[in-house]
């Protein structure tokens, strides 16, 4: 079975810097395919880059 034109596909990388304990950065960035509708018969597909920044600090020395 073909499945190319009914399954999306995406990848994620995502880096860690855990630069004091208990407080992070992430840098994460999602490359992939997603569909517009959910409906069987050729849904459009479009291609969507994410680049995402998360930030944690904890209060404690």
């Amino acid at each position: 079975m073909d499945t190319a034109n009914n399954q999306g596909a995406s990848a994620n990388i995502r880096l860690r810097w855990n630069y004091r304990p208990d407080s992070d950065l992430y840098v994460i960035y999602t490359a992939g395919q997603r569909f517009a509708s959910l409906v069987a018969v050729n849904p459009p597909q479009f291609y969507e880059n994410r680049f995402a920044i998360k930030f944690t600090y904890s209060w404690r020395p």
